[in-house]
């Protein structure tokens, strides 16, 4: 459904955009990175007096945390002497949070990755890589591009000709392309939809003897459980509706949901961008601006408003379809209850989703099904860093942890509203405050041109 028509939007583009498509191919490669805006330095650094929130533990107030090469090197009580050569933050009042992961995001532009950082997000997973994220990846980890610590697939794996996608449609195929991805250095492989049995025992295969992780889409003719064997996440509930529960009973989600807690393969969920179908369904071309819709780059916002067609018009039956989505909405409820990890991701890019809002907006949306909101920042730090294989270097604060953090007036615990008000945000143990998040934002409506975003799209 929404998926299926994000996999052929390309159909829709006009002749004239295909043609310039076909000339970038035949162009080099991009070389380098849009320097759109570099990272400030990183300083040592002391948050003075604040009340230390890790979701899904106590608070621990009155704390000092010490900040030093991009990691946290001690949380300790602000009584505590205060090294040398450190620049003290005075926190009192505030709260400290580790900074929300964004686990399904569609990256097409440096841009994306500034505005995301500005909304609080510190690290994202890209789930359609090309040599462009890897160049990113390292522009950001150097230092020399400001955004959000990214991590990225490889081409998406799948049987059948789809843009964007890489065939697959033989074992040996597949053992080939799993071993390009980890030598170039992608984070893991993703799966699409129409990959065969033999080809995906193929893909798991040479992924576990070379140590990468797999996650994706529900193929049809796999089983279930050979699929929750071999992910570390499935993606979208609604892939779930749609292969799994489409007619389900309660009984049904738990049976499923036991299979998940078995194989501890968690849900990404990415409920809110069905959820905005929904609300701009029989809407017209009006219903497609909100606020963040310049920080969308021109080309996908073309591509997204190709698809959004059908909804807009009214060709969608709208009553039906926001049932369908409240289906997915009861899912994912009853397989947090179930004890299935849920992770958050946004799928942002198709459909007008703009980079760093959907994420607040995801966020909104778990709480409406019935995560508290510890639950769901728990989601949004401790379980996403695990799903992403760094529980160990990202989503807490403690000694040896990654400097991704929030520095925040009120305790977010109480109102979810409050990440969107950030007063600093720290990655990689480098501060962006109040002129340094503005910064951000006006980098994030520096866009890549037409021919270097069609360019990105087809792996240049």
């Amino acid at each position: 459904m929404i998926q299926t028509t994000f996999k052929w939007l390309f159909a829709a583009i006009p002749a004239i955009m295909l043609t310039v498509a076909l000339l970038v191919w035949f162009l080099p490669p991009a070389v380098g990175v849009r320097a759109i805006l570099q990272a400030p330095e990183r300083e040592s650094l002391a948050l003075f007096d604040v009340a230390v929130l890790n979701p899904g533990e106590p608070p621990q107030y009155g704390q000092t945390v010490l900040i030093r090469n991009g990691i946290v090197v001690a949380v300790q009580p602000r009584e505590s002497a205060l090294p040398g050569g450190y620049r003290r933050i005075d926190g009192a009042g505030h709260w400290v949070m580790p900074g929300l992961i964004d686990l399904h995001a569609h990256v097409f532009d440096e841009s994306d990755l500034a505005v995301m950082l500005a909304y609080g997000v510190t690290a994202t997973r890209n789930m359609m890589g090309s040599q462009f994220h890897l160049r990113v990846r390292s522009a950001i980890s150097e230092g020399k591009l400001a955004g959000a610590r990214l991590f990225s697939a490889g081409p998406t794996l799948d049987g059948t000709g789809a843009p964007l996608h890489r065939v697959v449609s033989t074992p040996e195929q597949a053992v080939q392309a799993v071993r390009e991805s980890v030598a170039d250095g992608f984070d893991l492989i993703k799966v699409y939809d129409e990959v065969r049995p033999e080809v995906f025992t193929a893909i798991v295969g040479e992924a576990n003897v070379l140590g990468i992780p797999v996650a994706g889409h529900l193929p049809a003719d796999v089983s279930l459980d050979s699929i929750l064997a071999a992910y570390v996440s499935v993606e979208h509930a609604e892939e779930l509706w749609q292969n799994q529960l489409h007619e389900a009973t309660d009984a049904d989600i738990d049976q499923v949901a036991a299979q998940f807690v078995a194989h501890d393969t968690a849900l990404v969920s990415t409920l809110n961008i069905v959820q905005r179908l929904v609300e701009v369904c029989g809407g017209g071309e009006a219903a497609l601006t909100d606020q963040d819709s310049h920080y969308i780059n021109p080309v996908i916002a073309t591509m997204g408003r190709m698809g959004l067609q059908p909804w807009i018009s009214g060709a969608r039956n709208c009553e039906n379809f926001a049932s369908t989505v409240r289906s997915m909405g009861r899912i994912t409820a009853r397989f947090h209850r179930a004890g299935v990890r849920i992770g958050v991701g946004t799928d942002y890019g198709p459909h007008l989703t703009a980079p760093g809002g959907s994420v607040h907006a995801e966020l909104q949306q778990l709480m409406r099904i019935g995560l508290s909101n510890d639950e769901v920042l728990v989601a949004a730090t401790r379980t996403s860093a695990a799903i992403l294989g760094r529980s160990q270097t990202l989503g807490r604060i403690a000694a040896g942890y990654a400097a991704d953090l929030l520095l925040l007036a009120q305790d977010p615990r109480q109102d979810l509203a409050s990440l969107q008000r950030i007063d600093t945000v720290i990655a990689d143990g480098r501060a962006y405050g109040p002129k340094e998040l503005q910064q951000l934002l006006t980098a994030g409506t520096d866009h890549a041109g037409v021919l270097l975003t069609i360019g990105r799209m087809l792996g240049r």
